[in-house]
């Protein structure tokens, strides 16, 4: 087997298991539950030959990836090449139709981890869904105190999104002197005031340049 072969398997073995976790499918009976789906749709397959799916021994034929893709309710082409995006249909719209929710993985960042990725990317194994549209640099961070409790409590992972526009209204991270601070911005003659919820923490001054992003959402912890 060729490394580029096998590079090539290990990668489908992995989008794969990100589907499977994303459905929340357990890995005790994985291989039987998608046996019997398969089984459901006319087609015979083992779990002998399911299981080095995931191990990335073999690669399943084009239809099988296409049934996957279906029992799954991901995007096929994901599936098989890992371009464009895992999509859900399991949503409705306002009108009661059939929409498809975007779902990419996010790098979760540690705060030194922050401005090399913002600068030119990173490689990490930390990755978390999240569910819309988010800028290419958006990124996933702990809570690292108890600044914004009783509302969010130390260890909240929070989706900072650099692309978005800044509001008052909506907590932004900042790095001050290497330091993940999150609060609500308050803007200064040249400086931005970070204010957070817990009145037991003081409000800090941040240069505008200082400020990564605002906060767009919270995230469930998920390592792939």
């Amino acid at each position: 087997m060729s490394l580029e072969n096998d590079r090539y398997l290990q990668a489908f073995a992995k989008r794969l298991k990100q589907a499977v976790q994303f459905r929340g499918i357990r890995n005790h009976g994985c291989r039987t539950r998608i046996r019997e789906s398969f089984s459901e749709r006319g087609i015979a397959i083992s779990n002998t030959s399911i299981g080095r799916w995931f191990d990335g021994v073999h690669l399943p034929s084009t239809d099988n990836i296409l049934a996957l893709a279906e029992i799954l309710n991901i995007n096929a082409e994901w599936l098989m090449t890992g371009n464009g995006e895992m999509s859900s249909t399991l949503a409705v719209n306002e009108a009661g139709e059939p929409t498809n929710i975007i779902v990419r993985y996010i790098p979760q960042l540690e705060a030194d981890d922050v401005s090399p990725w913002m600068e030119r990317g990173i490689t990490t194994e930390k990755v978390i869904p999240f569910f819309g549209e988010l800028g290419r640099n958006a990124f996933v961070i702990a809570l690292p105190d108890q600044s914004m409790a009783p509302k969010f409590v130390k260890g909240t992972m929070f989706v900072v999104d650099p692309s978005r526009v800044i509001s008052p209204k909506r907590p932004v991270m900042a790095l001050v002197m290497g330091c993940a601070i999150f609060g609500y911005p308050v803007k200064r003659p040249g400086a931005i005031m970070i204010e957070g919820e817990n009145l037991n923490y003081g409000p800090t001054m941040a240069n505008p340049a200082d400020v990564i992003g605002p906060v767009v959402s919270t995230a469930q912890q998920m390592f792939v």
